[in-house]
This record gives structure tokens, C-alpha cells and sequence, in this order.
């Protein structure tokens, strides 16, 4: 196990820190292909309520060729709402909220999303884009 890219993607703080986190919500599969895709080629979405009152959010692309998979965000409030959290809920109330979006494999902000707002991450051949969701 000397590879370095395999000891950086086990050491990865920030994926590290999700799979910690205090709500220890299990993620939600979405489902497959993006939203709208025609053919459902983009692979799998999964998303993860967090503590903090955000969302982890893992786009699988199991093809051979790069694909682009694109999640509404009004798709993780869903998944947050409908988990039987009461605190979570209580805590975190999603009306004019906006989120920080960050690529946790890459270590990048890539802006802000409000509830209406889509994102759309291009996933290389056979790997993963994992995102968060953090409350501004």
C-alpha cells in the first residue's frame, strides 16, 4: 500500500469528516442517470443529510466514457425532510437558505446553490465526484 493516490483518498480529512458525522445519517440513493437524461447514463446519485444542516452527495460514474450527472437541489431537501430527524428538522430551516457547494476530492469552492438551483458535476470514466452542501 505505498501508492500515494491511494493513501491520499484513504487520508482524506474532509471525506473522513463525513463519514463521522454526528447525524450518522445513511445516504439515500437517488436513483440512476442524471435529471433529465434521456438515456440514464450518468451513473448513481446518492445524498446524505449531515449535522451541520447540509448534505454530502456522491455522483458513481460506472462507465467507461466521462459523464455529466446533474442533481436538483430541492432533491436533497427532500431527503433531509423525510428522514425521521426532528432535531435535524428543527434545527435547520431550509426557507431562503443557500449552500456552499465543495468538491471534497479536488479540495475546491465551487460557489452557492439556493433550494431552486441544479448542480451538475462531470464524473471521469469509473470514479466518483463527492460533493457537500454546507449552510452559508
Amino acid at each position: 500500500m505505498s501508492d500515494p493516490a491511494l493513501i491520499e483518498v484513504l487520508q482524506n480529512e474532509e471525506v473522513l469528516a463525513v463519514s463521522d458525522d454526528a447525524l450518522g445519517a445513511e445516504a439515500v440513493r437517488l436513483g440512476d442517470g442524471a435529471a433529465g437524461a434521456a438515456d440514464g447514463s450518468a451513473g448513481e446519485i446518492y445524498v446524505g443529510a449531515l449535522e451541520h444542516g447540509g448534505w454530502a452527495v456522491v455522483f458513481f460514474n460506472r462507465h467507461w466514457q466521462p459523464q455529466n450527472a446533474t442533481l436538483a437541489v430541492a432533491d436533497c431537501l427532500r431527503v433531509g425532510l423525510q428522514q425521521q430527524w426532528q432535531h435535524w428538522r428543527q434545527r435547520h430551516q431550509m426557507a431562503g437558505q443557500s449552500w456552499a457547494v465543495r468538491d471534497l476530492w479536488t479540495k475546491t469552492d465551487n460557489g452557492t446553490v439556493t433550494a431552486g438551483d441544479h448542480i451538475t458535476v462531470r464524473a471521469q470514466a469509473e470514479t466518483a465526484v463527492m460533493i457537500t452542501l454546507t449552510p452559508v
